[in-house]
């Protein structure tokens, strides 16, 4: 015959035992759904950067295209600048005669 104590002791380990292999399957499933949640959060953070990438280009090609009109416009002005010169000095030239 066992004494009463090791009767409880085996009862507290076997009940430890079940607790904890319980705990851990939790912990596994709990595991799992977090990788297919990341595996998710991962695919709509590709999908998003794709996104972004796509709406961004349109945007700098057309601050290109602006850029572009105004180094084009500063072109135009320094040029009729230089031909209103060429015309004021040919008018005085004609003047001066």
């Amino acid at each position: 015959m066992t004494d009463p104590i090791s009767i409880v002791i085996t009862v507290i380990i076997t009940v430890l035992v079940i607790l904890l292999t319980v705990i851990g399957i939790e912990i596994f499933r709990t595991l799992k759904q977090l990788q297919k949640t990341m595996t998710k959060a991962d695919t709509i953070l590709d999908d998003l950067n794709l996104v972004s990438k796509s709406v961004s280009s349109p945007i700098v090609k057309i601050s290109n295209l602006i850029q572009g009109l105004q180094e084009g416009s500063s072109a135009i002005n320094l040029v009729s600048k230089i031909i209103e010169k060429l015309v004021d000095n040919k008018k005085n030239v004609n003047q001066d005669k």
